[in-house]
């Protein structure tokens, strides 16, 4: 299963145009919603990832790439406000 998500990233990332050196830190995120998304499940699991994304945003990675890939390859959905 982990195996599809990295392909589903890296399918993300090559439509964004990615920089091929940071692909690692976007598989890396997927990894680690992945492993979210098995530990917690409603408010909880929308709030934690938010807060991963916010992480990584940190890190210097785009915004936009990482909900598109919480979004697309995760389906999950934007805490409410």
């Amino acid at each position: 299963m982990q195996e599809t998500v990295e392909n589903e990233v890296k399918l993300i990332l090559a439509e964004a145009g990615t920089s091929t050196i940071q692909n690692p830190f976007y598989i890396n995120f997927g990894r680690e919603v992945y492993k979210l998304k098995n530990k917690f499940t409603g408010a909880q699991l929308l709030n934690t990832v938010d807060i991963t994304i916010n992480k990584w945003v940190g890190k210097g990675l785009d915004r936009d790439t990482l909900e598109k890939i919480r979004n697309t390859v995760f389906a999950i959905a934007a805490p409410a406000p």
